[in-house]
């Protein structure tokens, strides 16, 4: 994004109305003088709650309030996920949905556009009061087609419609792929990237077979509705395992292979009920991979990833490298389940 772009009196289109656009679309609406925004699928779009807090409250009090704000608001959303994860009551959710838009759009034929067609979490959900006022200015053309050509001077509609533009911004979303698993090598050469061959398999979300050592934070299957809470929770589970190294005298851990099967089993069984399986939801996202794969979220509440992190470190599920002794094991041999291994280096 050029640090000094400047929207006003440009005409501007907007690709995309995922959670990127729908944040800002209203500040460039205000400024730009035309605006296009071209949509390929509907959000869900849910009123945002937004609570003041007075300039002259005292700081411990509005701190409190704030704390109590921040744990109604985990309690709702650990609901709104085990709701999600058996596809249990969503209508009542799009119904709120609905009302948000009904109240927001007066005219029929834009709502009906703007409503999806797909259950409620099957696409991230996205929460906004300013985006439907935004669609609706005058100086806004909403084109529910999609993007099919962009010509020299013009976007071309998928419903044949042109609009000359200057500018283009893209609000197309990414595909959940993590860059960095390109640099991680693990016992035999091959990155986690390689390894991974477009659909990544964990044990716990936090290590993969055959990268002894390589603790991953944010990585597959570790989303919940909070980074924070996320980290801080896979955090306390690698740090269970470094304690537990030190006392066993350890130098490497690699997770066993058909512990991260039976895991990676539980995890997609997790989801076959789930909005987030296309399949039940009705929807492919970023959550999935083309075969549908839930490689993204963590299959539960975020109380039963607390759960599983804050559990006794299971060394059990993991091939132990000992520091070196008297003996060496030849690395090529795979040990079977309970054995230890006393080497010098891991490679």
């Amino acid at each position: 994004w050029p640090e000094d772009f400047v929207p006003q009196g440009r005409r501007i289109a907007v690709i995309g109305t995922g959670a990127s656009a729908i944040q800002f679309i209203p500040h460039i609406q205000k400024k730009a003088d035309r605006l296009v925004v071209m949509q390929r699928t509907p959000p869900w779009v849910v009123a945002k709650a937004e609570q003041d807090f007075p300039a002259n409250e005292e700081p411990r009090r509005a701190l409190g309030r704030q704390r109590r704000l921040r744990w109604a608001w985990m309690a709702g959303l650990d609901v709104f996920v085990a709701l999600t994860m058996r596809n249990i009551g969503m209508s009542l959710v799009e119904k709120g949905a609905r009302s948000h838009l009904q109240k927001s759009v007066a005219d029929p034929q834009l709502r009906a556009l703007l409503t999806p067609q797909y259950r409620i979490g099957c696409k991230r959900p996205l929460q906004s009061n300013d985006f439907y006022p935004a669609i609706t200015a005058n100086n806004v053309d909403y084109v529910a087609s999609g993007l099919a050509e962009i010509r020299e001077r013009t976007v071309v509609a998928a419903d044949g419609r042109e609009f000359e533009v200057d500018t283009i911004i893209w609000g197309t979303g990414f595909t959940n792929s993590q860059g960095a698993f390109d640099l991680v090598r693990g016992r035999d050469g091959r990155s986690m990237t390689e390894v991974f061959a477009g659909t990544p398999r964990t044990y716990r979300a936090t290590m993969t077979a055959g990268f002894p050592n390589a603790f991953i934070v944010m990585g597959p299957n570790a989303g919940t509705y909070s980074v924070p809470l996320s980290v801080e929770m896979q955090s306390r589970y690698i740090r269970s395992a470094i304690e537990a190294m030190r006392r066993q005298d350890v130098e490497a851990i690699e997770v066993r292979p058909e512990a991260q099967d039976q895991w990676t089993r539980f995890k997609d069984a997790q989801f076959e009920k789930s909005v987030w399986n296309p399949a039940v939801g009705g929807c492919t996202s970023y959550y999935t991979t083309r075969e549908g794969i839930n490689v993204s979220v963590w299959p539960g509440t975020v109380k039963q990833m607390h759960k599983a992190m804050s559990a006794p470190f299971d060394m059990e599920s993991y091939v132990v490298t000992r520091k070196a002794t008297t003996s060496q094991v030849d690395a090529s041999r795979a040990p079977s389940r309970g054995q230890t291994v006393n080497k010098e280096t891991v490679q």
